[in-house]
């Protein structure tokens, strides 16, 4: 189209979804594709319906809190690491994504610091609520602990071997052949510290622990 002609918005819905004005000024319209919007709808209703699921979850936990049924250490742990691990991580990884309300605004170089400062909060209740229990009630469920734990720590030691696997790292250490070795060393010693808590869980007895409560020994 050429910079003589007159054109509005009603005139641009004709177009195609790639468009050039040409004049003083070279102006090159792109649409969305209709399946590229279309998908971006469906994907912020999700993260919508994501944050609405979360508030009701972590708000009803909450409510319970205030019952006091359980002790205060108790309380003060499921407090904490309710904020912490399903309210505000979930949060920071949301703020990542442009699609999310709080996000869209902000340049990414804001998503990413407001993403790691929501993220350390998140760690900084979750560890706060783990250390009250252990501390003023001297135990942590051990079972429940062990399901979730060990997952965590096999896939911490996957994020480890993926990271020194890089390109970057592997031109850095003086031995090509250091990566397969460290590699090694993380696969035995990730089995070494899983060993005992998967024998404990799967052999599932049962015996008095070091603080006179119930505990899953060898």
């Amino acid at each position: 189209m050429s910079a003589n002609s007159a054109c509005n918005l009603d005139c641009i819905k004709s177009l195609a979804p790639v468009h050039e004005f040409e004049g003083p000024v070279k102006i090159v319209l792109v649409d969305v594709p209709k399946a590229t919007y279309i998908g971006r709808l469906w994907h912020a209703a999700c993260i919508v319906l994501a944050n609405m699921l979360i508030g009701a979850t972590t708000f009803t936990v909450l409510c319970y809190t205030l019952c006091f049924r359980a002790s205060f250490s108790i309380t003060l742990h499921i407090v904490l690491c309710t904020i912490g691990y399903q309210l505000l991580i979930p949060s920071g990884v949301l703020m990542m994504n442009f699609l999310h309300g709080a996000a869209a605004p902000q340049k990414v170089s804001g998503r990413r610091g407001e993403h790691v400062f929501i993220q350390l909060c998140g760690l900084a209740c979750a560890a706060a609520g783990s250390f009250v229990v252990f501390l003023l009630e001297g135990r942590i469920t051990t079972r429940t602990h062990i399901i979730f734990g060990v997952p965590a720590f096999v896939a911490s030691s996957v994020c480890f071997v993926l990271g020194i696997h890089k390109k970057a790292f592997a031109k850095w250490v003086s031995m090509p052949d250091m990566v397969i070795f460290l590699t090694i060393f993380c696969f035995f010693y990730t089995l070494i510290i899983i060993y005992k808590p998967l024998k404990k869980l799967l052999t599932k007895k049962t015996n008095i622990g070091h603080c006179g409560v119930p505990s899953v020994l060898v």
